[in-house]
């Protein structure tokens, strides 16, 4: 064998046609070949080399022919060399080699050398073909597939893998954490039998069945029962898992399918066989094909590799076209293959090829067009790669699952590498960290840190632990960090490990937790809300001053961790006038605050628009409306809340906010609620102050009717005593001047006492139903007359009825004082107005007013432009002989009989004034309903038929007064029945046995119930009148006739007093069936009235 130097053949030229097409073979394969001779020390030296061997080691022939082969090979000895050739040579076997070029570069190449004898000399072929390229690509693959291990490894959520019959074929770490079982356990299992509850498997096993059959399942939830019994939901996202023959293989429970199939790199081409020995013996199959003139390939040779591969004999395959090895036999494919090989002069690709068993394989395709002997051939030198396809095929799906995992994820990840650089991150983490895209894309570490930096409460706090975690690389770690807008993330960080142990990276889970942390801070805040309600509420019950409450429940505010508040705060109380704030308690104000703020007018400042609007008033800053202000005042806004109830404003809660911060709508529903708490505070403060007030009347009441009732018995002796005297004097006698003096200042005492009953409400009543606008039309012209002519008198009546049951002639006297006391307020002029109304209040108005009866009511307003009163003026205005008249202008019983008739007749009365702005006094009275009012104008209907017939009655009635007059002037007549006198007061009662005995009865005495008793039951027999006072100590008259009546030992029975408790009146108005003579009285009324009893039927005059 020789060589060839300056492209010229040194060697013997091929005798025939058959060593011309190996020598071909020799000079055209794209592989390395070389042959060497094997010297008698075992070392081989090159003897040949074919272009591809020279290009790729960068030497000419004449450099390395005759060159022991160790020239080529990098860093490695003659004694290392020999043990790989030979063992290499020896066998035939393929292995690996470094060789170094001639520019000093390495690469790695695969060596298949095989020893024969040629010319009786030992030499042997070595192919080579650079495989640095792939080995670069199957480390980088082994590298991801590590990668792509530690991701599924870490990553905290489930990833499982069942076969088309729902059995587990895999899961991951997480799954085995969740579930509480490892792989090896259920591997194998009916996944809905051991992980599914029974009523809920066949459900699930349809959607699996759906899924598999390409029906889209994903985002459904099941509940996954665990190895310790504990049920968990999962939602899952699932993806068939289908092969290159579009066969289902199993279901991918994860997310969406992104597939993506990495194609593995194009091998170089199959070298090209030296000589028949190099064509036989190559371990990749090699075809040689014709071009028959229809462009057709058709098979002209096939090496031993290539008839194995496919099961057939040589005979089977030469000659046949070579698309019937081909499994996909498409046409336009076929085409494509063929320009692609004739624009190129060859091609790579890959290809299926169909056995002759029918079984599939896969093929990478060499093919490189050639021409011998003027013939057009193409070389094909094909691999099975179907064991690697399969490799690819796994690396691809777990890298699938790895992307639709991060992908479908709800937490953002981010992977980096040992420098910390990143290395992969999904969309939710661009999603949650807000990073622009284009600083994405560049994977700049640093300003990627930047844009999350600014979006952190304490990004100092976040780089240190970035930095820690950097430095102790081994460490997991979880915890929670706060965005400067509020939000929260859970962060969790795991270092990427090597199956060496090597440490790669680092990966770190970012969850948006904002609404959990928001809902936990909900439900505490709520909890800590409802107990310092309940605390306040259980204050609210302290017998303690009304400003001892309101301070602490301001301090119990102030003092609440989650309300954006400084430690100050103030509560203002309404006025009684309702036109200005009073500041009653507060907390953190300075003495400036406390002075200016001291009195705040309605509308003025923040805390005076909250009253007058009635809703609260929020500002984050010192601004136009922050009115009262004060040098050195620090940046704050403020909260303030109307204090409510009934719709009107009781005060205002002040709360000053932190600069910029407001509070929550929860919150604001807790400020109201614990304004309302104050509000029932100072609701009950009044009706406290108004039951002590109502106690005193009481009170005073008592007190004053014990009075009457004491003057009464006197000026009863005083007026019968002085009528016997002047009944006694003859006419003219001078004395008779004075005896009248004595009954006329007697009248008028009889008169204070009435008005004192009045306001006591001891006063007997004759209530009706009347219309208060038809009275006031009625007495119009008489009350003008009492105010005079500099004074206005307005009315303003209600378009309905307003119909009370009342005493006419006491709500007449109601009115008439309510004028006087009005008139008597502006004595310079004004105007007086009377206004009716029927109204219908809330339950809260009734709470407050105990005593009034619950349903509509009348109101009757007497409003006046006069001088007005003061707090002091208005808290002593009912009470008896309070006055502001200059002494001798007043009693001071006008407006205490007001209130005593009022309140009798189950009303209220109530007062606004303020000094110079008038007075409003406000009657209520129950309304009565229509029906009663038809049964009253049904009973006076004969009276309300026209006027001229009202008048016609008048008549009548002066005609009936005449007669009365007369009747009056008439001698009683004169008695003979027996009667039986109780009364306590001595006087009373011997001046009552002598006025009988002078009418002619026969006169029993007893000085109180039990003698009266004892005189009854000695006597044995009835008397035809008990005449008895009703008020006695001991026994009351009304008990003392009760039981002398059981006992049959009375017939009739006459009341008698000046004072009446609730035994025989009920609210004033006297039980049917009494006889009654009020105190004082004369000595001809009581023998009239005795005569009116005794004569009249028993059913007037029972017990």
């Amino acid at each position: 064998m020789t060589t060839r130097k300056n492209n010229k053949t040194k060697a013997v030229q091929p005798s025939c046609e058959g060593e011309a097409m190996y020598r071909t073979f020799f000079d055209q394969a794209r592989d390395s070949i070389l042959l060497l001779e094997i010297a008698p020390n075992g070392i081989p030296v090159i003897r040949d080399a074919n272009a591809a061997a020279l290009r790729v080691h960068g030497y000419s022939l004449d450099e390395i022919v005759g060159k022991p082969v160790s020239i080529l090979n990098a860093n490695v000895d003659d004694a290392c060399l020999i043990r790989d050739k030979n063992r290499g040579i020896a066998h035939g076997n393929s292995f690996e080699v470094r060789h170094r070029r001639k520019d000093g570069s390495t690469f790695i190449a695969e060596a298949s050398s095989r020893e024969m004898v040629i010319g009786g000399k030992l030499m042997a072929f070595s192919i080579e073909r650079d495989i640095t390229e792939r080995k670069l690509m199957q480390a980088a693959l082994a590298k991801e597939k590590q990668y792509n291990k530690n991701l599924i490894d870490t990553a905290q959520a489930i990833i499982l893998v069942l076969d088309p019959k729902g059995r587990i074929v895999t899961f991951n770490p997480y799954m085995e954490q969740v579930s509480g079982y490892r792989l090896e356990e259920v591997k194998g299992k009916d996944w809905f039998r051991t992980f599914l509850r029974k009523e809920s498997r066949d459900k699930t096993r349809k959607l699996f069945l759906n899924a598999i059959g390409g029906i889209q399942t994903g985002g459904n939830i099941d509940c996954i029962v665990t190895k310790n019994g504990r049920e968990l939901s999962i939602e899952w996202y699932d993806k068939t898992l289908k092969n290159e023959k579009d066969e289902v293989e199993g279901l991918l429970a994860v997310g969406r399918d992104v597939s993506e199939r990495e194609r593995a790199s194009v091998a170089r081409k199959e070298s090209e066989l030296w000589y028949q020995a190099l064509f036989t013996q190559a371990r990749d199959s090699i075809l040689l094909l014709e071009i028959a003139p229809d462009g057709i390939p058709v098979i002209l040779e096939a090496n031993t590799v290539a008839l194995r591969m496919h099961g057939y004999s040589r005979e089977e395959m030469l000659g046949k076209p070579i698309s019937f090895l081909d499994a996909d036999p498409i046409p336009a494919l076929i085409r494509e293959r063929a320009n692609r090989i004739e624009s190129e002069m060859g091609a790579i690709f890959e290809a299926r090829h169909r056995r002759k068993d029918g079984t599939v394989f896969y093929l990478e395709v060499s093919v490189v067009k050639i021409e011998i002997g003027g013939k057009h051939l193409l070389l094909d030198i094909s691999r099975d790669i179907t064991a690697r396809k399969e490799a690819v095929e796994a690396l691809l799906l777990k890298t699938m699952l790895l992307e639709t995992q991060a992908e479908a994820s709800i937490d953002g990840v981010l992977a980096v590498d040992n420098d910390g650089k990143s290395i992969f991150f999904n969309k939710r983490f661009s999603d949650i960290w807000q990073i622009p895209r284009k600083i994405l894309d560049t994977k700049d570490d640093k300003k990627m840190l930047e844009c999350i930096s600014k979006r952190l409460k304490d990004p100092a706090e976040f780089n240190r632990k970035v930095a820690y975690l950097y430095e102790h690389k081994n460490e997991e770690s979880r915890d929670e960090i706060e965005f400067a807008d509020g939000g929260w993330l859970d962060r969790y960080s795991s270092p990427l490990i090597s199956a060496a142990g090597k440490y790669q990276g680092r990966i770190w889970y970012f969850r948006d937790i904002t609404g959990r942390r928001k809902a936990e801070t909900g439900m505490r805040e709520t909890y800590e809300m409802q107990g310092m309600i309940n605390t306040m509420l259980h204050l609210s019950l302290a017998n303690i001053p009304l400003r001892d409450k309101l301070n602490s429940h301001l301090a119990a505010l102030l003092s609440a961790p989650w309300l954006s508040v400084d430690s100050k705060g103030a509560v203002f109380l309404a006025a009684p006038g309702g036109k200005e704030l009073v500041l009653t308690a507060h907390q953190g104000l300075s003495s400036h605050l406390l002075l200016a703020c001291a009195k705040v007018p309605f509308g003025c400042c923040l805390c005076g628009r909250a009253a007058a609007a009635g809703r609260a008033v929020v500002s984050r800053n010192i601004g136009p409306d922050h009115q009262i202000t004060h040098k050195g005042m620090k940046p704050h806004g403020h909260y303030c809340a109307p204090i409510m109830a009934e719709g009107k404003v009781l005060g205002v809660l002040n709360l000053y906010l932190k600069e910029e911060r407001a509070l929550t709508e929860n919150q604001e529903q807790f400020v109201k609620a614990a304004a309302d708490v104050m509000a029932g505070n100072i609701i009950h403060s009044q009706i406290e102050d108004k039951f002590f007030q109502a106690q005193k009347m009481e009170a005073v009441g008592m007190l004053a009717g014990g009075v009457a009732h004491d003057f009464n018995n006197i000026l009863t002796a005083i007026k019968c005593y002085a009528e016997f005297v002047r009944n006694d004097l003859p006419s003219g006698d001078p004395k008779l001047e004075d005896t009248q003096e004595i009954l006329t200042a007697v009248e008028r005492a009889i008169a204070l006492t009435r008005q004192l009953l009045a306001f006591s409400r001891r006063q007997i009543l004759a209530p009706q139903v009347v219309d208060i606008n038809k009275i006031l039309g009625d007495i119009t012209n008489m009350l003008r007359r009492i105010i005079g002519e500099h004074i206005a008198l307005k009315t303003r009546l209600f378009s309905a009825p307003c119909l009370v049951k009342v005493d006419l002639g006491q709500l007449e006297q109601v009115i008439v004082n309510l004028t006087v006391n009005a008139r008597d307020a502006m004595p310079g002029g004004g105007t007086i107005i009377f206004e009716t109304e029927i109204v219908r209040l809330p339950e809260e108005f009734f709470f407050a007013r105990p005593d009034l009866p619950i349903g509509p009511l009348v109101r009757l307003k007497v409003r006046d432009t006069g001088c007005g009163m003061n707090e002091e003026v208005k808290s002593r205005l009912f009470e008896p002989f309070f006055t502001t008249k200059e002494q001798g202008k007043g009693t001071g019983l006008g407006l205490p009989m007001v209130f005593g008739i009022v309140k009798q007749s189950r009303g209220e009365i109530e007062i606004e004034s303020e000094p110079g702005k008038g007075s409003v006094f406000s009657v209520y009275l129950p309304l009565v309903e229509t029906l009663t009012r038809h049964k009253d104008k049904d009973k006076d209907k004969d009276k309300d038929k026209d006027k001229d017939k009202d008048k016609d009655k008048d008549k009548d009635k002066d005609k009936d007064k005449d007669k009365d007059k007369d009747k009056d002037k008439e001698p009683p007549v004169k008695g003979h029945e027996t009667v039986l006198l109780v009364e306590d007061e001595e006087s009373l009662r011997r001046l009552g046995e002598r006025v009988l005995r002078i009418g002619g009865y026969t006169v029993l005495v007893a000085a109180d119930g039990q003698a009266a008793l004892k005189l009854m039951e000695e006597r044995g027999k009835p008397v035809d009148l008990l005449m008895t006072d009703v008020v006695m100590p001991g026994m009351s008259g009304h008990d003392l006739a009760l039981e002398l009546a059981s006992r049959k030992l009375v017939r009739r029975v006459l009341y008698m007093s000046g004072y009446t408790d609730e035994t025989i009146i009920k609210h004033g108005v006297l039980e049917p069936g009494i006889a009654f003579i009020y105190k004082p009285f004369t000595i001809e009324a009581v023998t009239r009235k005795l005569r009116e009893v005794l004569d009249g039927p028993f059913g007037q005059a029972k017990a």
